[in-house]
């Protein structure tokens, strides 16, 4: 390839080979991408591939580390994942052994999991290890950028720099950019200063001023080394500053640079907000219940719908508001809320079933919640280890015993609340040592309605593993293996609950 002597060592990294390190890879990989500017999905489809080259061959051929890196070639970027096991090539479907008894297993064509994506992959045999490799061109447009220069060349040659990696609108002068932004906003604003009296800098002000709008990141260009306008330009609070002519790397570098930090600010707004929402919307369980002991776990997500938790004694509810993108998740937020406000204030008394008829009439009645999708798990704990439950469009628990691990089957049809509603209760006795693992739909695979089959293959193996350990350590084990195969960021909320019958 011709490029291949122009390629550069970006970032490298020595992992252990478990899931653990898996996990640390794909966090660092994200970060490291990132910083190169680089788009949400093609970050999300590389930490995919990652993923899933490295779990084949952590779960198959068992080496005893991996490495990662990262080169930047001319137009094209490559990851190299190379481990010391014995040969494997994890590009390759590989089967799930389905254990009849200790002496025979099943193995169907069938039950290959084949990832179209790994045909990117290419895999070469070392002299002590295995090294796959993939190519990926760097072509996500990342951010719609407002760029504004009086000079025709300097602004078609900025254009053109910036026109590979981002969605580029160019204009003259401020004043002709201004109505534009506030029909469309921007993610970023690159402007020349000092060339009229309504300039970038003054642009950087108006819009300061109007409330209705977040205001962009600005990074200033000037000919000019004058430390008055260096001042002026920090007063206003410009993110960076650059001197012209700027060259193509440079001018990338920075954007990447201003966009990433941008998107870091808003990140730790959403993780300084989403425990205080979390906090309310899923207060801690008591540990125990007799005759059972509980423990739950969440993964909030920043897009997408709200979990809400309510316990009134000895009953539980738990809901799923739905919705999608990131305004979405503030109206969830809001939704899931006053949902829960209307089951505080349904009796006790109340059985799950009756729980779903009356918050479906309720809802249908509300002009709000009528145009609202929410998914309701009812469930009462009594004495006897006796456990109640319905459910409306919300997972049904899994049972775990000794022998098995079997979801519960749905009762009716689960559609949610709203309409021609109808909720029936199921009825589960459990004996000592039996759990039940209820939770939302996060614990989902993405875009699919059924768990992956490696994904189910190793919780299913994570549940029988764990089974002699207190529920606390099964609840903490389970979220671990999910952050393990789960992309970051998820997309949806996830709320687990398990519940045992100690006596």
């Amino acid at each position: 390839m011709k490029t291949q002597d122009k390629e550069t060592l970006v970032w490298q990294i020595r992992l252990p080979a478990d899931f653990s390190g898996i996990r640390l890879g794909r966090q660092n990989l994200d970060r490291v991408l990132r910083c190169q500017g680089w788009g949400e999905r093609q970050i999300s489809h590389w930490r995919r591939l990652f993923t899933e080259l490295a779990s084949r061959s952590v779960h198959h051929a068992r080496p005893s580390q991996l490495q990662l890196r990262l080169y930047q070639l001319e137009q094209t970027w490559r990851l190299e994942l190379e481990d010391d096991a014995p040969p494997f090539d994890p590009s390759k479907p590989q089967p799930i052994d389905l254990a009849v008894d200790e002496e025979t297993s099943l193995t169907e064509p069938g039950w290959e999991l084949p990832d179209p994506m790994l045909a990117e992959a290419t895999y070469r045999r070392l002299a002590d290890g295995n090294l796959c490799s993939l190519l990926l061109q760097q072509d996500e447009l990342h951010g719609r950028i407002l760029l504004i220069h009086h000079q025709p060349i300097q602004r078609t040659l900025l254009a053109d720099y910036l026109a590979e990696r981002f969605t580029v609108s160019t204009f003259a002068s401020a004043r002709e950019a201004l109505p534009v932004f506030e029909r469309q906003g921007a993610d970023l604003v690159i402007s020349d200063v000092g060339q009229d009296s309504f300039d970038g800098l003054a642009l950087r002000h108006a819009l300061a001023q109007q409330e209705r709008r977040s205001l962009p990141p600005f990074l200033f260009l000037t000919g000019s080394e004058d430390p008055e306008t260096r001042l002026l330009a920090a007063g206003l609070g410009a993110d960076d500053y650059l001197l012209t002519p700027v060259c193509k790397a440079e001018l990338l570098a920075v954007v990447s640079r201003v966009l990433f930090r941008q998107q870091n600010r808003k990140e730790r707004c959403a993780d300084h907000l989403d425990p205080l929402v979390t906090a309310s919307l899923r207060p801690h369980l008591p540990a125990s219940m007799t005759p059972f002991g509980l423990s739950m776990g969440t993964r909030g997500a920043r897009l997408g719908g709200s979990d809400f938790i309510l316990q009134q004694g000895r009953r539980l509810i738990l809901g799923d508001v739905m919705g999608r993108a990131e305004q979405a998740r503030s109206f969830a937020h809001a939704y899931a809320g006053y949902v829960r406000g209307l089951l505080c204030a349904l009796p006790q008394a109340l059985g799950p079933a009756q729980v779903l008829r009356r918050l479906a009439k309720i809802m249908l009645e509300d002009p709000l919640l009528s145009q609202t999708q929410v998914h309701v798990l009812a469930l009462t704990l009594e004495e006897t280890g006796v456990v109640r439950l319905a459910a409306a469009g919300f997972p049904m628990p899994w049972l775990i015993q000794a022998e098995a691990v079997t979801p519960l089957p749905a009762t009716g049809q689960m559609t949610g609340l709203g309409g021609d509603f109808h909720a029936e209760e199921f009825v589960l006795l459990l004996r000592r040592g039996e759990r039940l693992l209820i939770h939302s739909d996060g614990l989902r695979c993405e875009s699919n309605d059924v768990l992956p089959s490696r994904w189910q293959q190793d919780l299913l193996e994570q549940l029988r593993h764990c089974a002699g350990l207190p529920v606390k350590e099964t609840q903490e084990s389970i979220l671990q293996l999910f952050d393990t195969h789960h992309a970051d960021p998820i997309q949806d909320d996830l709320t687990l609950v398990l519940l045992e019958r100690l006596c």
